[in-house]
C-alpha cells in the first residue's frame, strides 16, 4: 500500500508514524479520476472539520454510503492521506472503523403485538 503513514503497535499504545520517504502526489486538471480524488479529499476534510466542531464522529462505511463514491478503498485511502496531512489519526478527527453488524448508538425495539404465551 503507498502511503505515508504506517501503523506501530507497541504495549498498550497506538502510534503513527511518518515514513522516511515523502512522496509528493500531483493532482491533473486534465484526468478525471484525479479530480475525483481531489474532490474526495476535499469532502472528507470538510466533514473531518464538522467532526472536531461538533464532537461527534462516524464510522468509514457511513461517510462511503454518504460520499456514494464506487468503493470503499478509495475512501480507506482518502482517510489515510487526510491523517497524514493532519498529522493524526483517524479516530482523532472523528472517523471510526468498525466491524460489520456492529450496533453502535441508542436502539429501541418496539413490539405492536405481544402473544399471550409471552405475558
Amino acid at each position: 500500500m503507498n502511503n505515508l503513514w504506517t501503523l506501530y503497535i507497541f504495549p498498550m499504545i497506538f502510534r503513527l508514524s511518518q515514513a522516511k520517504e515523502l512522496r509528493l502526489r500531483e493532482v491533473k486538471m486534465s484526468s478525471k479520476q484525479s479530480l475525483a480524488k481531489l474532490s474526495l479529499m476535499i469532502r472528507l476534510l470538510s466533514k473531518v472539520h464538522l467532526f472536531l466542531i461538533t464532537g461527534t464522529s462516524a464510522t468509514k462505511r457511513e461517510l462511503y454510503y454518504q460520499f456514494l463514491i464506487n468503493n470503499q478503498g478509495q475512501l480507506d485511502q482518502c482517510v489515510l492521506g487526510v491523517s497524514s496531512i493532519l498529522n493524526a489519526a483517524p479516530w482523532e478527527l472523528g472517523i471510526l472503523s468498525t466491524a460489520k453488524g456492529i450496533v453502535a448508538g441508542d436502539l429501541t425495539i418496539v413490539i405492536s403485538r405481544i402473544p399471550e404465551n409471552l405475558l
